[in-house]
């Protein structure tokens, strides 16, 4: 299910950081009511705490871009791999609760927060990615019942409920993403893992009845894939092979402009290759933040994906040629760099917020600009889109 980028005052967010937060509220809401202040300012916390580690994560994941340019930890994070030291974090602090601090009230009100987090995260996602009306349908009923088995369990019946809630959980996230292994299913199985622990620990033991269950909701997931397979096949049909998929780009506006080498180029030169269309300033601090993870996208995927950085640099805004020199010297830029010396470009293509990017295709088609500095997975992510 490929993320939906959408506008939010001066910077372009995808999908999933919306559907993150709007589920963090709602969750803290329903523990609020259910549980009362203390319940949700833990769940607050914990949520800070996995931002935090998210965030500051990207030092371990990009150490040396980092390095280079410090101001990077103000504008991207650790990624995939941050999500999992994040979510291990939380695991830890939820052990050192229960084991050490001995409060295992908190697994109650942990669990339920964990369903309805991630139910209310999965109905987001897929309204907010635009999905179609079978999606929609999969994705809140599996929500609705997850939130049902959340207020319908008692403490004294984690471990029962836990199995088949993650197995049925598992299915609904293959028929969503196309595989079972992912970040969420494998927090999902850690959790659940250590409520199950937690729950032989007070001397509850699986029931039968739970035990029947999983193997329900097993076959239910894979009949349910094989049907839903199927209903899409049928409904879509061969759309990528219609020419009326693209009725809602545009054709890229074509320029010829000196490069920082003083050789003229056009855009259209790089037509049969996807380009990339990045407008930046040396004075723009995300701009400079976001320098090194284009080179490192165009140092490995140039080839791969079939791709040219076109970098668009808004001179007339800019006091000197010899600090855009000295940018680019710094971050060992190998891709075009063309001075927009009299705003032309920047006019043709509506830009007024730095760094925008415009993804254009083989054919010069191209999508709406992507406000906001972009790290090398997000590039990654838009072109594979």
């Amino acid at each position: 299910m490929a993320s939906q980028w959408y506008q939010i005052y001066k910077t372009t967010v995808p999908s999933t950081w919306l559907a993150f937060v709007g589920a963090v509220i709602v969750t803290i809401f329903m523990l609020y009511f259910r549980f009362g202040k203390e319940a949700s300012s833990r769940y607050t916390n914990e949520v800070l705490l996995f931002v935090l580690v998210w965030k500051v994560s990207v030092i371990w994941t990009d150490f040396s871009l980092v390095i280079k340019n410090p101001v990077s930890l103000l504008y991207f994070s650790g990624g995939a791999a941050g999500i999992y030291i994040g979510a291990a974090c939380i695991a830890l602090r939820n052990i050192y609760e229960i084991f050490i601090k001995k409060h295992d009230s908190n697994v109650h009100s942990n669990f339920l927060a964990y369903i309805w987090f991630y139910s209310m995260y999965l109905v987001l996602l897929v309204l907010l990615n635009r999905s179609d009306y079978l999606d929609i349908i999969v994705s809140i009923a599996a929500a609705a019942g997850f939130i049902g088995i959340g207020l319908r369990t008692k403490q004294a019946e984690l471990a029962n409920g836990i199995v088949p809630m993650i197995i049925v959980y598992g299915a609904i996230i293959y028929v969503q993403f196309g595989t079972l292994w992912n970040t969420y299913m494998l927090t999902s199985v850690l959790f659940g893992l250590l409520l199950i622990v937690v729950a032989r620990k007070e001397g509850v033991e699986l029931s039968k009845k739970a035990v029947s269950l999983a193997v329900i909701a097993m076959m239910f997931g894979m009949l349910l894939s094989v049907v839903y397979d199927q209903v899409r096949s049928d409904s879509h049909g061969n759309v990528l092979a219609d020419s009326s998929a693209y009725d809602n780009r545009k054709l890229a506006p074509d320029f010829t402009a000196q490069t920082i080498e003083g050789i003229n180029h056009s855009l259209k030169d790089y037509r049969g290759k996807k380009v990339i269309l990045n407008f930046w300033a040396s004075w723009c601090p995300p701009c400079k933040a976001e320098m090194p993870h284009l080179q490192k996208y165009y140092d490995n995927y140039r080839d791969l994906h079939n791709v040219e950085i076109v970098s668009v640099n808004l001179t007339y805004q800019d006091t000197k040629r010899s600090k855009i020199k000295a940018l680019i010297d710094k971050n060992k830029l190998s891709f075009p760099v063309f001075l927009d010396e009299d705003s032309s470009i920047a006019s043709s293509y509506g830009v007024r917020i730095i760094p925008t990017t415009f993804i254009i295709d083989e054919n010069g088609l191209m999508s709406r600009p992507f406000t906001g500095p972009l790290s090398e997975a997000m590039i990654i992510q838009l072109m594979d889109k």
